[in-house]
């Protein structure tokens, strides 16, 4: 009898020092957080992380609209302050629900899928003004083992299929257009459909807008000019700014 209990107590100790919590598949550059969304007037801006773990050249990735393409780009140590232009920048707003987001660029451009695209084809993405929905999700939420913490993933609920993560590509396509591109792919959300936040400490510059009218306005014309630069009436300009005015005007008697 006292052998049983003894190996009972044996098995509960191996069972208490293997406790049901798996290691995470990728280690991020430190730093990471839990996105908030936000909007234009008061905008949260970020810097996103493909959480890719094999190929070396695909680790550490950083989300790019470089004006051309949309792509990612490598910091091993994340993108120092010094280099935080604004394509790097990216902020979540909310979509029709609360999972529901636009990825926005700081140049105001939103991440675009075409409806009805093929989650295993490849297909390289871009960004315009629409953009399209994104349900955002903890990529351990879809049942994925082995996911790490603060670790997201966007699905395109708009695909041939679901799930249709937003995708960081590799290098092996010849076809620079798609070379570390940004595509969507029906799979693996610790590889290469995962992605990490981290804060950017953007600055944001104080805007006004200039507003004016001459009356009568057949009588004259007035020109407002920041250097070189015309101003319209309803067009932004940085504070302190110091405009320059010419009035024209016709003799009515």
């Amino acid at each position: 009898m006292k052998k049983h209990l003894l190996l009972l107590a044996l098995v509960l100790i191996e069972q208490l020092a293997m406790p049901g919590v798996s290691k995470a598949a990728v280690t991020p550059v430190p730093g990471c957080v839990d996105p908030e969304v936000s909007t234009d007037a008061a905008p949260k801006w970020y810097t996103i992380m493909s959480s890719h773990l094999t190929a070396t050249d695909r680790q550490n990735r950083f989300l790019v609209w470089d004006g051309i393409r949309l792509k990612t780009e490598k910091f091993d140590d994340g993108i120092p302050e010094d280099r935080l232009e604004s394509k790097y920048l990216w902020r979540l707003e909310r979509g029709s629900a609360d999972d529901k987001v636009y990825i926005v660029n700081k140049s105001g451009l939103r991440i675009h899928a075409p409806v009805g695209v093929n989650p295993t084809n490849n297909t390289a993405l871009s960004v315009n003004e629409n953009g399209v929905e994104w349900e955002l999700k903890l990529t351990a939420a879809t049942a994925q083992a082995d996911c790490a913490e603060k670790q997201y993933c966007f699905n395109f609920l708009g695909a041939e299929t679901t799930p249709a993560y937003l995708n960081a590509m590799d290098s092996q396509n010849n076809d620079a257009n798609k070379a570390y591109g940004i595509t969507i792919y029906n799979a693996g959300v610790h590889q290469a459909s995962g992605w990490f936040f981290y804060e950017a400490n953007v600055s944001e510059e104080v805007k006004y807008t200039v507003s004016f009218e001459v009356t009568p306005s057949t009588s004259g014309s007035l020109t407002l000019k920041n250097g070189n630069v015309v101003i319209q009436s309803g067009d932004k300009v940085e504070a302190g700014t110091e405009l320059q005015g010419t009035l024209t005007y016709e003799d009515i008697y």
